[in-house]
């Protein structure tokens, strides 16, 4: 009688870790089908009609500073982290109004 009864704990112990793996693998296949994909999207920097990058810089964290010159401003120096958003960077010139 006391072997019957080891026996009914292992075969509940087997089936509780069969469920358990099934739902387990079940569950992770479901979050990387339901993931979204990484959508491209891209960074704009504002900057008026006649700017351009004059100079660029990478420092160790990956952040960017680029030197943007002309557009009828001062030089001024913008900086982004590729790292924390990886998107391609484009400029969008901005026609500046005459007032």
């Amino acid at each position: 009688m006391d072997k019957l009864k080891t026996v009914k704990i292992v075969v509940a112990i087997l089936t509780f870790l069969l469920v358990f793996g099934m739902l387990s693998a079940i569950g992770i296949i479901f979050n990387k089908l339901s993931s979204p994909k990484n959508q491209e999207t891209n960074q704009t920097i504002n900057q008026p009609q006649g700017s351009y990058i004059d100079n660029f810089k990478i420092d160790t964290e990956g952040n960017v500073f680029m030197l943007v010159k002309g557009g009828n401003q001062s030089d001024r120096i913008i900086v982004t982290n590729p790292k924390k958003n990886p998107s391609p960077i484009t400029i969008n010139l901005v026609e500046q109004k005459n007032e």
